[in-house]
Protein backbone atom coordinates (compact mmCIF):
# COMPACT_ATOMS: atom_id res chain seq x y z
CA UNK A 1 0.00 0.00 0.00
CA UNK A 2 2.80 2.33 0.85
CA UNK A 3 4.76 1.64 -3.09
CA UNK A 4 5.36 3.79 -5.60
CA UNK A 5 3.48 6.86 -6.46
CA UNK A 6 0.70 5.88 -8.63
CA UNK A 7 1.64 5.98 -12.29
CA UNK A 8 -0.17 8.29 -14.92
CA UNK A 9 -3.58 6.40 -16.00
CA UNK A 10 -3.05 4.85 -19.48
CA UNK A 11 -6.97 5.29 -20.50
CA UNK A 12 -9.82 2.51 -19.85
CA UNK A 13 -8.98 -1.01 -18.50
CA UNK A 14 -11.40 -3.81 -18.58
CA UNK A 15 -11.18 -7.04 -17.31
CA UNK A 16 -13.44 -10.28 -17.32
CA UNK A 17 -17.01 -9.50 -15.69
CA UNK A 18 -17.46 -9.67 -12.12
CA UNK A 19 -19.29 -12.90 -10.54
CA UNK A 20 -23.30 -13.40 -9.85
CA UNK A 21 -24.00 -11.59 -6.91
CA UNK A 22 -24.79 -15.11 -5.12
CA UNK A 23 -20.99 -15.49 -4.84
CA UNK A 24 -18.52 -15.27 -1.88
CA UNK A 25 -17.53 -11.95 -2.93
CA UNK A 26 -16.23 -9.00 -0.71
CA UNK A 27 -18.73 -6.57 -2.35
CA UNK A 28 -21.46 -9.33 -1.21
CA UNK A 29 -20.08 -9.95 2.03
CA UNK A 30 -20.23 -5.98 2.32
CA UNK A 31 -24.14 -5.90 1.14
CA UNK A 32 -24.99 -8.39 3.54
CA UNK A 33 -23.21 -6.96 6.16
CA UNK A 34 -25.20 -3.36 5.67
CA UNK A 35 -28.56 -4.89 5.16
CA UNK A 36 -28.10 -6.84 8.65
CA UNK A 37 -27.26 -3.46 9.94
CA UNK A 38 -30.56 -1.59 8.18
CA UNK A 39 -32.61 -4.75 9.89
CA UNK A 40 -31.31 -4.16 13.13
CA UNK A 41 -31.52 0.11 12.73
CA UNK A 42 -35.51 -0.37 12.07
CA UNK A 43 -36.01 -2.72 15.29
CA UNK A 44 -33.95 -0.39 17.23
CA UNK A 45 -35.51 2.85 16.02
CA UNK A 46 -38.31 2.48 13.54
CA UNK A 47 -38.56 5.97 12.74
CA UNK A 48 -35.83 5.36 10.08
CA UNK A 49 -37.73 2.61 8.85
CA UNK A 50 -39.22 4.67 5.41
CA UNK A 51 -35.52 5.71 4.09
CA UNK A 52 -34.03 2.28 4.94
CA UNK A 53 -36.99 0.10 3.48
CA UNK A 54 -37.00 2.67 0.19
CA UNK A 55 -33.43 2.06 -0.44
CA UNK A 56 -31.00 -0.33 1.64
CA UNK A 57 -33.66 -2.81 1.98
CA UNK A 58 -35.64 -2.15 -1.20
CA UNK A 59 -36.00 -5.48 -3.49
CA UNK A 60 -34.25 -3.86 -6.10
CA UNK A 61 -31.18 -3.48 -4.29
CA UNK A 62 -30.41 -7.02 -4.99
CA UNK A 63 -26.47 -6.62 -4.47
CA UNK A 64 -23.67 -4.42 -4.05
CA UNK A 65 -24.19 -1.99 -6.83
CA UNK A 66 -27.37 -1.37 -7.02
CA UNK A 67 -27.25 -1.10 -2.76
CA UNK A 68 -24.99 1.71 -3.07
CA UNK A 69 -26.43 3.43 -6.13
CA UNK A 70 -30.16 3.37 -4.61
CA UNK A 71 -29.35 5.15 -1.38
CA UNK A 72 -26.53 7.44 -3.08
CA UNK A 73 -28.95 8.48 -6.18
CA UNK A 74 -31.72 8.98 -3.55
CA UNK A 75 -29.28 10.88 -1.62
CA UNK A 76 -28.73 13.17 -4.57
CA UNK A 77 -31.58 13.79 -5.89
CA UNK A 78 -33.52 15.05 -2.60
CA UNK A 79 -31.29 17.90 -3.50
CA UNK A 80 -31.27 18.30 -7.64
CA UNK A 81 -33.83 21.15 -8.80
CA UNK A 82 -37.23 20.07 -9.28
CA UNK A 83 -36.59 20.91 -12.67
CA UNK A 84 -33.79 18.25 -12.67
CA UNK A 85 -33.67 16.65 -16.42
CA UNK A 86 -33.19 12.92 -14.74
CA UNK A 87 -35.66 11.11 -12.54
CA UNK A 88 -34.65 9.55 -9.38
CA UNK A 89 -34.97 6.06 -11.85
CA UNK A 90 -32.12 7.66 -14.38
CA UNK A 91 -29.84 8.73 -11.74
CA UNK A 92 -29.60 5.54 -9.86
CA UNK A 93 -29.09 3.94 -13.41
CA UNK A 94 -26.31 6.42 -14.33
CA UNK A 95 -24.82 5.57 -10.90
CA UNK A 96 -25.29 1.54 -11.08
CA UNK A 97 -23.90 1.17 -14.59
CA UNK A 98 -20.66 2.47 -13.28
CA UNK A 99 -21.06 0.58 -10.56
CA UNK A 100 -21.33 -2.63 -12.77
CA UNK A 101 -18.80 -1.46 -14.98
CA UNK A 102 -15.41 -3.52 -16.18
CA UNK A 103 -13.38 -0.09 -16.60
CA UNK A 104 -10.45 0.00 -14.10
CA UNK A 105 -9.25 2.80 -12.56
CA UNK A 106 -5.73 2.03 -10.93
CA UNK A 107 -6.48 -1.61 -11.46
CA UNK A 108 -10.02 -1.51 -9.59
CA UNK A 109 -13.45 -1.01 -10.50
CA UNK A 110 -15.59 1.18 -9.21
CA UNK A 111 -17.47 -1.43 -7.06
CA UNK A 112 -14.10 -2.22 -5.07
CA UNK A 113 -12.83 0.91 -4.73
CA UNK A 114 -16.31 2.02 -3.49
CA UNK A 115 -16.02 -0.92 -1.25
CA UNK A 116 -12.56 0.14 0.59
CA UNK A 117 -13.74 3.79 0.42
CA UNK A 118 -16.71 2.56 2.76
CA UNK A 119 -14.44 0.49 5.33
CA UNK A 120 -12.14 3.19 5.62
CA UNK A 121 -15.11 5.20 6.49
CA UNK A 122 -15.57 2.75 9.21
CA UNK A 123 -12.03 2.20 10.63
CA UNK A 124 -10.37 5.58 10.34
CA UNK A 125 -13.51 7.97 12.02
CA UNK A 126 -14.33 6.80 15.69
CA UNK A 127 -17.43 8.31 15.46
CA UNK A 128 -18.53 5.60 12.93
CA UNK A 129 -19.93 2.79 14.44
CA UNK A 130 -21.03 0.81 11.46
CA UNK A 131 -21.13 0.27 7.86
CA UNK A 132 -24.75 1.95 7.51
CA UNK A 133 -24.06 4.91 8.89
CA UNK A 134 -21.51 5.83 5.78
CA UNK A 135 -23.54 4.33 3.42
CA UNK A 136 -26.77 6.60 4.52
CA UNK A 137 -24.72 10.06 5.81
CA UNK A 138 -21.76 10.41 5.02
CA UNK A 139 -21.03 13.18 2.52
CA UNK A 140 -17.58 12.27 1.99
CA UNK A 141 -18.32 9.06 1.02
CA UNK A 142 -21.37 9.98 -1.32
CA UNK A 143 -19.35 12.36 -3.16
CA UNK A 144 -16.54 9.90 -3.81
CA UNK A 145 -19.45 7.13 -5.17
CA UNK A 146 -21.16 10.36 -7.56
CA UNK A 147 -17.75 11.02 -8.66
CA UNK A 148 -16.55 7.54 -10.09
CA UNK A 149 -19.70 7.33 -11.76
CA UNK A 150 -18.66 10.57 -13.48
CA UNK A 151 -15.19 9.65 -14.20
CA UNK A 152 -16.87 6.52 -15.90
CA UNK A 153 -19.29 8.46 -18.13
CA UNK A 154 -16.71 10.85 -18.93
CA UNK A 155 -14.72 10.78 -22.52
CA UNK A 156 -17.28 7.97 -24.36
CA UNK A 157 -16.46 8.65 -28.17
CA UNK A 158 -19.51 9.93 -29.98
CA UNK A 159 -20.94 10.56 -33.17
CA UNK A 160 -18.09 12.24 -35.10
CA UNK A 161 -19.17 15.35 -36.95
CA UNK A 162 -17.51 17.84 -39.41
CA UNK A 163 -15.73 19.24 -36.21
CA UNK A 164 -13.98 15.82 -35.60
CA UNK A 165 -14.94 13.45 -32.75
CA UNK A 166 -17.12 14.72 -30.00
CA UNK A 167 -16.69 12.83 -26.18
CA UNK A 168 -19.37 12.71 -23.37
CA UNK A 169 -19.19 15.04 -20.77
CA UNK A 170 -22.48 16.69 -20.03
CA UNK A 171 -23.90 14.22 -17.63
CA UNK A 172 -20.49 13.76 -15.97
CA UNK A 173 -20.48 17.42 -15.01
CA UNK A 174 -24.17 17.39 -14.06
CA UNK A 175 -22.88 14.80 -11.79
CA UNK A 176 -20.33 17.01 -10.61
CA UNK A 177 -22.44 19.99 -9.99
CA UNK A 178 -25.22 17.95 -8.34
CA UNK A 179 -22.88 16.45 -6.10
CA UNK A 180 -20.77 19.77 -5.49
CA UNK A 181 -24.46 21.31 -4.43
CA UNK A 182 -25.68 18.52 -2.12
CA UNK A 183 -22.65 17.31 -0.15
CA UNK A 184 -20.57 20.03 -0.54
CA UNK A 185 -17.50 18.45 -1.91
CA UNK A 186 -16.35 19.21 -5.65
CA UNK A 187 -13.93 17.08 -7.65
CA UNK A 188 -14.02 17.45 -11.80
CA UNK A 189 -14.84 14.18 -13.45
CA UNK A 190 -11.28 14.22 -14.84
CA UNK A 191 -9.40 13.89 -11.70
CA UNK A 192 -7.69 10.28 -10.57
CA UNK A 193 -8.52 8.78 -7.26
CA UNK A 194 -7.22 5.65 -5.89
CA UNK A 195 -8.97 3.31 -3.48
CA UNK A 196 -9.31 3.47 0.19
CA UNK A 197 -9.68 6.96 0.13
CA UNK A 198 -11.73 8.62 3.02
CA UNK A 199 -13.40 12.19 2.93
CA UNK A 200 -13.52 13.16 6.84
CA UNK A 201 -16.68 15.54 6.77
CA UNK A 202 -15.95 16.34 3.56
CA UNK A 203 -17.63 19.96 3.54
CA UNK A 204 -15.23 22.23 1.77
CA UNK A 205 -13.37 20.03 -0.40
CA UNK A 206 -11.84 20.68 -3.87
CA UNK A 207 -10.04 18.45 -6.53
CA UNK A 208 -8.76 19.84 -9.87
CA UNK A 209 -8.98 18.41 -13.19
CA UNK A 210 -5.46 17.05 -13.34
CA UNK A 211 -4.92 15.93 -10.06
CA UNK A 212 -4.25 12.30 -8.74
CA UNK A 213 -4.71 11.40 -4.97
CA UNK A 214 -3.20 7.91 -4.29
CA UNK A 215 -4.50 4.86 -1.99
CA UNK A 216 -5.44 4.36 1.55
CA UNK A 217 -5.24 8.63 1.65
CA UNK A 218 -7.52 10.52 4.45
CA UNK A 219 -7.97 14.56 3.33
CA UNK A 220 -10.18 16.26 5.90
CA UNK A 221 -12.70 19.05 4.96
CA UNK A 222 -12.36 22.24 3.40
CA UNK A 223 -8.78 20.95 1.71
CA UNK A 224 -8.45 22.53 -1.87
CA UNK A 225 -6.30 20.44 -4.76
CA UNK A 226 -5.63 23.58 -7.13
CA UNK A 227 -4.07 25.46 -9.61
CA UNK A 228 -2.29 28.23 -9.67
CA UNK A 229 -4.05 30.31 -12.24
CA UNK A 230 -5.14 30.13 -16.00
CA UNK A 231 -2.41 27.41 -16.95
CA UNK A 232 -4.05 24.88 -18.75
CA UNK A 233 -2.60 21.27 -19.18
CA UNK A 234 -1.26 19.63 -15.50
CA UNK A 235 -1.46 21.66 -13.36
CA UNK A 236 -3.27 20.09 -10.33
CA UNK A 237 -1.46 18.85 -7.36
CA UNK A 238 -0.29 14.74 -7.07
CA UNK A 239 -1.07 13.31 -3.99
CA UNK A 240 0.91 9.67 -3.27
CA UNK A 241 -0.29 6.60 -0.80
CA UNK A 242 -1.15 6.84 2.39
CA UNK A 243 -0.88 10.32 2.73
CA UNK A 244 -2.91 12.30 5.50
CA UNK A 245 -3.91 16.06 4.54
CA UNK A 246 -5.41 18.01 7.20
CA UNK A 247 -8.41 20.82 7.75
CA UNK A 248 -8.43 23.77 5.78
CA UNK A 249 -4.39 22.82 3.22
CA UNK A 250 -4.30 24.28 0.12
CA UNK A 251 -2.31 22.44 -2.00
CA UNK A 252 -1.44 24.68 -5.08
CA UNK A 253 0.19 23.87 -8.74
CA UNK A 254 1.59 21.00 -10.14
CA UNK A 255 3.30 19.23 -7.21
CA UNK A 256 4.33 16.60 -6.16
CA UNK A 257 2.81 15.46 -1.94
CA UNK A 258 4.81 12.19 -1.45
CA UNK A 259 3.65 8.66 -0.16
CA UNK A 260 3.65 8.22 3.59
CA UNK A 261 3.38 12.25 3.72
CA UNK A 262 1.23 14.59 6.37
CA UNK A 263 0.25 17.79 5.93
CA UNK A 264 -0.76 20.26 9.04
CA UNK A 265 -3.87 21.44 9.49
CA UNK A 266 -4.30 25.57 7.74
CA UNK A 267 -0.92 25.10 5.93
CA UNK A 268 -0.35 26.29 2.12
CA UNK A 269 1.41 24.25 0.22
CA UNK A 270 3.45 25.66 -2.73
CA UNK A 271 6.48 23.36 -2.96
CA UNK A 272 6.76 19.37 -3.59
CA UNK A 273 6.59 17.55 -0.46
CA UNK A 274 9.19 14.29 -0.40
CA UNK A 275 8.38 10.37 0.64
CA UNK A 276 7.36 10.21 4.40
CA UNK A 277 8.24 14.07 4.76
CA UNK A 278 5.94 16.14 7.39
CA UNK A 279 4.65 19.68 6.10
CA UNK A 280 3.08 22.72 7.82
CA UNK A 281 2.41 25.98 7.78
CA UNK A 282 1.84 29.27 5.45
CA UNK A 283 3.65 28.98 3.40
CA UNK A 284 4.68 25.20 4.22
CA UNK A 285 7.80 24.23 5.72
CA UNK A 286 8.93 20.44 5.76
CA UNK A 287 9.58 19.84 9.96
CA UNK A 288 9.85 16.21 10.17
CA UNK A 289 9.23 13.21 8.90
CA UNK A 290 6.33 10.63 9.97
CA UNK A 291 6.86 7.79 12.52
CA UNK A 292 4.19 5.95 11.30
CA UNK A 293 4.30 3.55 8.34
CA UNK A 294 0.26 4.47 6.59
CA UNK A 295 -0.27 8.33 7.93
CA UNK A 296 -3.46 8.26 5.69
CA UNK A 297 -4.88 5.22 8.13
CA UNK A 298 -3.84 6.83 11.23
CA UNK A 299 -5.12 9.98 10.89
CA UNK A 300 -2.49 11.62 13.32
CA UNK A 301 -4.00 14.96 12.96
CA UNK A 302 -2.12 16.71 15.90
CA UNK A 303 1.15 15.72 13.76
CA UNK A 304 2.30 13.67 17.63
CA UNK A 305 3.95 11.41 15.83
CA UNK A 306 6.64 13.24 13.92
CA UNK A 307 10.45 13.08 13.64
CA UNK A 308 11.78 16.52 14.27
CA UNK A 309 14.77 18.11 12.40
CA UNK A 310 16.01 19.78 15.42
CA UNK A 311 14.01 18.12 18.48
CA UNK A 312 15.88 20.01 20.95
CA UNK A 313 15.24 23.05 19.65
CA UNK A 314 11.40 22.27 19.25
CA UNK A 315 10.44 23.38 22.70
CA UNK A 316 11.82 26.92 22.45
CA UNK A 317 10.29 26.99 19.49
CA UNK A 318 7.25 25.95 20.46
CA UNK A 319 7.22 28.65 23.54
CA UNK A 320 8.49 31.74 21.30
CA UNK A 321 5.12 30.56 18.96
CA UNK A 322 2.81 30.66 21.63
CA UNK A 323 4.20 34.38 23.06
CA UNK A 324 3.52 35.47 19.40
CA UNK A 325 0.08 34.54 19.87
CA UNK A 326 -3.08 36.73 19.95
CA UNK A 327 -6.57 36.55 20.31
CA UNK A 328 -8.60 37.23 17.14
CA UNK A 329 -11.71 36.76 16.91
CA UNK A 330 -14.00 33.54 15.70
CA UNK A 331 -14.65 34.28 12.17
CA UNK A 332 -15.55 32.12 10.02
CA UNK A 333 -13.96 28.60 8.75
CA UNK A 334 -13.54 28.07 12.16
CA UNK A 335 -12.67 23.63 13.29
CA UNK A 336 -13.72 22.34 16.71
CA UNK A 337 -12.45 19.17 15.57
CA UNK A 338 -10.42 15.99 16.96
CA UNK A 339 -7.11 14.91 16.05
CA UNK A 340 -7.29 12.32 14.71
CA UNK A 341 -8.62 8.51 15.58
CA UNK A 342 -8.53 8.67 18.98
CA UNK A 343 -12.28 7.46 19.56
CA UNK A 344 -11.83 6.69 23.44
CA UNK A 345 -11.46 10.81 23.67
CA UNK A 346 -14.26 12.97 24.26
CA UNK A 347 -13.72 16.54 22.03
CA UNK A 348 -13.11 18.55 24.89
CA UNK A 349 -10.15 16.17 25.75
CA UNK A 350 -9.10 15.80 22.53
CA UNK A 351 -8.51 19.45 22.58
CA UNK A 352 -6.71 19.55 25.76
CA UNK A 353 -3.77 20.92 24.06
CA UNK A 354 -5.52 24.01 22.99
CA UNK A 355 -6.37 25.01 26.88
CA UNK A 356 -2.99 24.22 27.58
CA UNK A 357 -1.64 26.74 25.04
CA UNK A 358 -3.92 28.84 25.79
CA UNK A 359 -2.91 28.74 29.61
CA UNK A 360 0.65 28.92 29.32
CA UNK A 361 -0.37 32.22 27.45
CA UNK A 362 -2.35 33.66 29.75
CA UNK A 363 0.69 32.96 32.24
CA UNK A 364 3.29 34.10 29.49
CA UNK A 365 1.28 37.56 28.85
CA UNK A 366 0.95 38.15 33.08
CA UNK A 367 4.49 38.07 33.14
CA UNK A 368 5.58 40.00 30.15
CA UNK A 369 2.84 42.59 32.48
CA UNK A 370 4.54 42.39 35.39
CA UNK A 371 7.87 42.64 34.38
CA UNK A 372 6.88 46.27 32.51
CA UNK A 373 5.14 47.43 35.42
Amino acid sequence: ESGSMLAPSQGPQVRNPPPPPSSPTPENDTYLKIRNEARTAIQDEPLITPLLQSTILSSSAHNFATLIAKIVSSRLFLHSSTASPFTLNTVTKIIKDAMESDELEYGYSMAEATRLDLLACKRRDPACLTLLEAVCFYKGFAALVCHRAARRAWGKKVTASNDGPKYTRLVSLWLQSQSSAAFGVDIHPCAEIGVGVFFDHGTGVVIGETAKVGHNCTILHDVTLGGTGKEIGDRHPKVGNNAMIGAGTKILGNLTIGNRSKIGAGSLVLISVPNGATAVGVPAKIIGYAQEKRPGSIVDGSLTQVSLHKRNESNASMQRNISELSFPAMLHDVTLGGTGNDSNLSLCKRNGSIQRNISELSLHKRAESEQST
